[in-house]
């Protein structure tokens, strides 16, 4: 009894915690902010214009997962580690590799998103707007500048600046969100514009912030290598990463294809205030990356485990304050048109919970560089989310979807567990065979 309790202890008063709650300020005010401006948003909107803006708004999100394809993962990682070493030439390398790179995806992106627009708007997503769904495609660069501003922050672990630039994104939203509201000219489109543009901000306050990161470094002409490392390990990331977005965006396109754009409106209601988990987990995450990419042993490792499986257990307890909360959460800030959405938001908060405690044993893999060992969470999460709601959504409408959403992370969770074990195994071998591990 004991040990867990002095591993609670270390977990409230350790760096890990305190940096922790530093960044989870700056995520707390982005998610109320957030929160506000979802409730202004939908609250004029309405379910049916909600839908219209949130399968939009999901067609961006898909469209940054697919311009990063896990680069913002790989800098962070090698970021952090040359930091560690003292070596910002060597940051600076990378990040110009990574400039390189994301400017060439974001071209890729939007001359397939922007030719092909009109034919996924008829076709696939059955969504009458095109016109939206290419600016939603275009401004997913804003999005994508936003994480990487993070990503050199979070990598040199100076969280109060990810704080202040995680709070002023969402401020700035808010601030914009009101302003429209106010003047009776919230549109979707005009939102997606609030929502995907401003964020780019974050990356020019990274910058100004980061002076030693120098924009041309010095050393080798070429950056192949540099180039190669940020490929070598964000590509399985990313392929995870593209399969969860993808896995996020297919649940409200087969709703708006089976039943309509409010079904939509109220999934997505339901979601963006069971999302507070996610919205949590951003915190540890943006800690953990970089701690946990500079470890080195494994005695490092298993205690942060340790740690991982406490704040998992205490992931069930705030499942159950949603369920307790939500007829007054959707009735206070939603309004009597989201009142069906009262079951989803307690259906969804079991998977956003479980999204919450994954995140830690995800981390995990930053410490030796194993991104590969994550790759099969992609297709096992998008293939179970897809049978589920083909199963599901038909009998059970917008519940059914709900219900499939949080089997799927069930079964996501249950798969990185075993990962977990797998690859903790493999490095004790490996240490083992080491004489001077």
């Amino acid at each position: 009894m004991k040990a867990p309790m002095r591993r609670i202890r270390e977990m409230l008063t350790g760096p890990t915690a305190v940096n922790s709650l530093v960044v989870a300020t700056g995520n707390g005010v982005s998610a109320l902010s957030g929160l506000a401006a979802t409730v202004l948003v939908s609250r004029a909107m309405g379910p049916s214009i909600y839908g219209v803006f949130s399968l939009a708004l999901g067609a961006a999100t898909t469209a940054t997962t697919l311009m990063d394809f896990g680069l913002n993962e790989g800098l962070l990682r090698h970021a952090a580690r040359s930091g560690a070493a003292g070596d910002m030439n060597a940051t600076g390398r990378f990040l110009k590799a990574y400039a390189q790179l994301k400017t060439l995806l974001f071209l890729v992106v939007c001359a397939a998103g922007l030719g092909l627009s009109s034919w996924l708007a008829a076709y696939v997503l059955k969504f009458p707007y095109p016109a939206l769904l290419r600016w939603a495609i275009v401004g997913a660069l804003g999005l994508n500048l936003l994480t990487c501003g993070r990503n050199l922050l979070e990598a040199r672990q100076r969280f109060l600046d990810v704080s202040i630039v995680t709070a002023g994104s969402g401020l700035l939203k808010l601030i914009a969100i009101a302003t429209l509201f106010w003047l009776g000219r919230l549109t979707p489109a005009k939102t997606l514009i609030v929502y995907l543009y401003l964020p780019a901000a974050g990356l020019v306050y990274a910058l100004w912030r980061l002076p030693d990161i120098p924009l041309r470094p010095d050393g080798r002409r070429s950056l192949a290598p540099e180039r190669r490392e940020l490929i070598g390990f964000g590509a399985w990331i990313g392929f995870v990463s593209i399969c969860a977005s993808i896995a996020g965006y297919l649940d409200v396109t087969l709703i708006n294809r089976s039943l309509d754009p409010r079904a939509v409106g109220l999934y997505s209601a339901a979601y963006r205030f069971a999302s507070v988990f996610v919205a949590a987990s951003f915190p540890l995450a943006s800690v953990l990356k970089a701690r946990a990419s500079t470890f080195s042993t494994v005695g490092r490792l298993e205690a942060y485990l340790g740690k991982a499986r406490i704040m998992a257990v205490l992931a069930g307890f705030g499942v159950l304050a949603v369920w307790i909360a939500a007829p007054l959460v959707v009735h206070v800030f939603l309004g009597p048109a989201y009142e069906e959405s009262i079951p989803l938001l307690r259906i969804l908060s079991i998977g956003t919970a479980l999204s919450f405690a994954s995140s830690p044993f995800i981390m995990a893999f930053y410490a030796f560089g194993r991104s590969r060992s994550l790759a099969i969470l992609g297709p096992v999460n998008l293939g179970v989310l897809f049978a589920a709601l083909r199963l599901l959504l038909p009998r059970y409408g917008i519940a059914g979807a709900a219900w499939a959403f949080s089997l799927t992370h069930a079964a996501v969770f249950v798969l990185l567990i075993v990962l977990v074990r797998v690859d903790l195994a493999q490095t004790h071998e490996e240490t083992a065979a080491t004489p001077n591990a």
